[in-house]
């Protein structure tokens, strides 16, 4: 277990080129891929679906707060339901990152004047608060451990 994680300022841009979700024909996992925030294509390699979409405006954070990918409006695919809020992440790499941040007993903050100019603009800052306790380290562990065998 990492006893230290030192925010590497990133966002949660930087986990959504590839973004885990359920598939709207088979209910497997599919992927939702972007280029450049503007160029976005469904992909399921179980039942060969693929959709594609275009759109003419940059897109910062497409997850919304039903824990949806907002292009193509469908479930991710890593979720779970943990003590009434739900535990997500976008794809294994930002999965990744969370266990680091929760499984560490001392958290700093990096401070970058480019982006630490806007109050709390880290996908670490601006993680909600039961992910943040201490006292759900282990719960949260476990959760991590199902989604990744998911």
């Amino acid at each position: 277990m990492e006893e230290r994680f030192i925010d590497e300022n990133l966002t949660l841009s930087h986990f959504s080129n590839i973004i885990f979700v359920v598939c709207p024909q088979c209910n497997e996992r599919a992927e939702v891929r972007t280029e450049e925030c503007k160029n976005f294509k469904l992909v399921c390699e179980k039942c060969g679906l693929v959709r594609k979409k275009e759109n003419p405006f940059y897109i910062y954070n497409r997850i919304r707060n039903d824990i949806t990918e907002d292009i193509f409006e469908t479930s991710l695919w890593l979720q779970k339901n943990y003590k009434g809020n739900v535990f997500w992440a976008t794809n294994y790499k930002h999965l990744e990152y969370l266990k680091r941040y929760i499984q560490a007993k001392v958290r700093e903050r990096k401070r970058e004047p480019q982006i630490n100019d806007i109050k709390n603009a880290t996908m670490a800052s601006r993680l909600p608060q039961f992910i943040k306790s201490n006292k759900n380290r282990e719960g949260l562990l476990k959760v991590i451990e199902y989604l990744k065998e998911k």
